[in-house]
């Protein structure tokens, strides 16, 4: 099965990749959108009614939800094709202004989920692909350093 796989998927950066994915007709069995919102990833198949689309309602700054992403890839071995990378937030302020409870969840959503959900999708890439699938982070991390595979 090939899929595609976008998180933040149900606002911003993410839902602009899902319709540019859709836009440029990938042969994908299946586009994983994730996002806390479910309500709006349940748009996307009436949006796209030819596309096959796996609602995952998962908040990737709690680690059992990053866990189950890992367990849903490790039942299903997909074949990768597409991962973006696009769930994250930021909070605008003084740091005394800013609680240590929400700099730890920026720090999980924008930092620890990147690390364990890239580490996850890359070997599942480099198991079904003798090259690497097109993979790509969008987060505060992506944008002061490059994230590099071989």
């Amino acid at each position: 099965m090939n899929i595609g796989i976008i998180t933040g998927a149900s606002s911003g950066m993410g839902k602009e990749f899902v319709k540019l994915t859709m836009q440029n007709h990938l042969d994908l069995d299946e586009i994983w959108v994730i996002a806390r919102r479910k309500e709006r990833l349940e748009a996307w198949p009436s949006l796209y009614k030819e596309q096959k689309f796996r609602i995952l309602p998962l908040d990737l700054q709690k680690k059992e939800d990053v866990e189950c992403l890992k367990q849903i890839l490790e039942e299903t071995q997909p074949h990768i094709e597409l991962f973006v990378h696009c769930a994250g937030f930021g909070i605008m302020g003084k740091i005394q202004d800013i609680s240590m409870e929400e700099q730890a969840e920026m720090v999980d959503v924008n930092c620890r989920s990147v690390v364990e959900i890239s580490s996850t999708s890359l070997y599942e890439i480099q198991r079904t692909h003798d090259l690497y699938g097109f993979r790509s982070s969008i987060s505060s991390t992506a944008r002061i350093c490059c994230l590099c595979g071989k």
